[in-house]
């Protein structure tokens, strides 16, 4: 049997690259503002700080853990009924742990069910993880046809935003119990009736787009008609480039869903064309969203070739994995999604390959971070 060629770069190295240069794109999106209005934005944030740590701007319960464990209960207020049960070995030293009430921001495609809890030093990891006592308005459940639609989001002090799945769910005691692992901000919600993020948003594929990134990487975007093997369509190339060599994909749009086409060495030493269009990403979407997927791809080599070289089993899975906002060199993206893209190739002798690349996409931007396998 014939090699499948490989990429000859060193771009899926596990690295991170953040953008750190104006991006160029046809929506407007870069993050910097004025100095007076960061002064505003400094002085409201001071006038409501008191309003997010709870009325008295006190915690609601406090006591000293160390490496032995112990346990925080709050017993009055509206997080009465909230326990972070600390086990022996999760902290390695000593720490004045505070449970403290927050203000949960709106988010689209969730409908928040109870107070925000922050626990803190916020940012504090621990080694072994901790149960946490969420409440919640257990009335809200009302319409709800199961309480496994309830989900437990975590927020840190940098607005990166995860969901995670409770242990127990207590609908009429308005009680949930999830495991933790990190200091912050947690609260109660549920996947609401609205459509969620509008995915096209946060890849925009502009024609031309391009974004600069550190270690010599950057991003390039071409809609083309004339791609070899794929002329006749429309189809977005996302050339990822550094010193010259690099890998990328072939997207297209349709009906505002995001279809995976195939990959290419930017060079032209080979690409890899799918048989038929697989599912990206959906029109719509909200954190936990998965788009799975399986094809064919054909091998070509080089990209000029018109008989293919091998026939190739891909499995394609891209997941909405968190939202929130993100700090980079050129400010503070507000709206970002994280996703990841897991790609398996497997041949006909059985021999299974498997890439997981991560992106975090701005709204009406693009990728303002990658991470490639």
């Amino acid at each position: 049997m014939a090699e499948g060629p490989s990429c000859p770069c060193d771009c899926h190295s596990n690295l991170l690259y953040t953008a750190v240069s104006p991006i160029r794109s046809s929506a407007a999106m870069r993050p910097q503002f004025s100095q007076a209005f960061l002064s505003l934005c400094i002085l409201v944030l001071i006038l409501l700080a008191p309003s997010c740590r709870g009325n008295s701007g006190s915690p609601a319960g406090a006591k000293e853990i160390g490496p032995g464990g112990g346990v925080v209960a709050v017993t009055a207020g509206n997080l009465a009924g909230t326990i972070l049960s600390v086990p022996p070995g999760a902290f390695d030293r000593s720490y004045y742990v505070k449970v403290a009430e927050a203000t949960p921001p709106e988010i689209d495609g969730f409908e928040i069910l109870g107070p925000g809890t922050n626990f803190s030093p916020t940012g504090v990891t621990m080694d072994i993880d901790a149960a946490a006592t969420l409440v919640f308005d257990p009335d809200l459940l009302t319409e709800m046809e199961s309480a496994g639609e309830i989900m437990v989001i975590r927020q840190t002090s940098q607005g990166r935003r995860i969901h995670l799945t409770p242990r127990t769910v207590d609908a009429d005691a308005g009680l949930v119990v999830v495991d933790i692992d990190l200091m912050a901000t947690y609260w109660v919600a549920r996947q609401s009736q609205t459509i969620g993020f509008i995915l096209a948003e946060y890849l925009p594929l502009h024609n031309g787009d391009r974004y600069v990134y550190d270690n010599d990487m950057a991003l390039l975007v071409n809609n083309t008609l004339s791609e070899p093997n794929l002329e006749g369509r429309l189809v977005s190339t996302l050339s990822f480039v550094r010193d010259g060599s690099g890998f990328g994909f072939y997207l297209t749009r349709q009906f505002a869903e995001t279809f995976f086409l195939g990959n290419f060495d930017v060079t032209g030493a080979f690409q890899e064309v799918a048989d038929s269009p697989l599912l990206f990403l959906g029109s719509t979407g909200v954190v936990g969203s998965s788009y799975t997927d399986l094809g064919s791809l054909l091998i070509f080599s080089p990209t000029a070739s018109t008989q293919p070289l091998e026939r190739i089993t891909v499995r394609t899975a891209v997941t909405i994995e968190s939202s929130g906002s993100l700090p980079t060199v050129l400010g503070r993206f507000s709206d970002v999604l994280e996703i990841a893209v897991r790609i398996e190739r497997e041949d006909r002798d059985g021999n299974i390959t498997e890439t997981m690349d991560r992106f975090w996409l701005a709204r009406d931007v693009g990728p303002v971070q990658i991470r490639l396998d």
